[in-house]
């Protein structure tokens, strides 16, 4: 026979074994049958109160578990998507540049593989010669425009524009009989006592007759112009700042030649030879006195060719 105290203590024993086991199975050994979990609410006694906070407790977990769970998906799910779409753009960008960048590599191939335009005309390589004596007339009509032109072709394609006009001088000599070119370095005293570098550019009228001569012997000036100017250095005359501008040279434009010396077949208006070995010398004036001046060789008769 069981006491009020044996009673109470079983009471709390399934209280406190409350969470150990289903209610189910409790009601079964307390009433024995078996309760559906709506029919548990309302069951007056403590289990039916402890059940509901349980299913509370449940449903609260399950709740945020499930909330926890959406926001995870969604985060991943947006995730991706931002991922996917940076990813494509960065790719659309990327293939975009590079497009544009192979565009503009080509269109830099066409343009300094090949000399300007305007320059271009006034070429004799492959002509004939009568094609040649037509090309030369007309390079010599319009050899100052062709000099300003391809300046500034060179100036902002090679030296970025740094040497302005303002500092740099050229011009067409007619003194120069075999020399195709020559720089002449300066210092300008300005108004505050400062000094200013300044160059002038002689280009030889009787030696750079035809398109090819003056792409290449300007480039030589240009570069002994920007290393007096640019690096403020005179000597030596072709030291490593020349040859610093002429390797910018064959990088940005690489038609053009840009050699130390030149070996240019000087067209001259009369030649002279000698009797005896056969020497020929050209200039561009009747300069030589036959009947005083020999061969420099064998001291033979110098005779004009007509």
């Amino acid at each position: 026979m069981t006491t009020m105290k044996d009673a109470q203590q079983d009471k709390e024993n399934n209280l406190e074994s409350w969470t150990d086991t289903s209610l189910s199975s409790r009601v079964a050994q307390k009433w024995g049958k078996k309760f559906s979990n709506t029919n548990l609410f309302y069951l007056h006694s403590p289990q039916s109160l402890a059940y509901r906070k349980g299913i509370r407790d449940e449903n609260k977990l399950k709740n945020e578990s499930n909330s926890n769970l959406d926001w995870e998906i969604i985060l991943q799910s947006t995730k991706s998507l931002s991922i996917s779409d940076s990813q494509s753009k960065s790719v659309e960008k990327k293939e975009t540049v590079t497009r544009n960048s192979t565009q503009y590599l080509q269109h830099l191939e066409e343009v300094s593989n090949s000399p300007p335009s305007f320059i271009t005309p006034y070429c004799v390589r492959g002509l004939q010669n009568t094609e040649e004596v037509v090309v030369l007339r007309k390079f010599k009509k319009n050899r100052e425009d062709l000099l300003k032109q391809l300046y500034n072709f060179y100036n902002e394609r090679v030296f970025s524009k740094q040497l302005k006009e303002t500092l740099v001088s050229t011009c067409w000599s007619k003194t120069l009989n075999t020399t195709a070119g020559r720089t002449c370095f300066q210092n300008k005293r300005l108004d505050n006592n400062q000094m200013e570098r300044t160059v002038s550019i002689q280009i030889s009228i009787k030696v750079v007759d035809r398109g090819e001569r003056l792409l290449s012997t300007l480039a030589h000036e240009m570069c002994h112009a920007a290393q007096w100017i640019i690096d403020g250095v005179a000597k030596p005359p072709h030291g490593r700042e020349f040859q610093r501008w002429s390797e910018e040279f064959k990088k940005t434009l690489p038609f053009v030649q840009v050699n130390v010396k030149h070996s240019y077949n000087i067209v001259y208006k009369y030649i002279y030879f000698c009797q005896s070995c056969g020497l020929q010398y050209g200039r561009h004036s009747k300069s030589i006195d036959t009947c005083r001046q020999r061969c420099g060789r064998c001291k033979g008769q110098l005779i004009l060719k007509v």
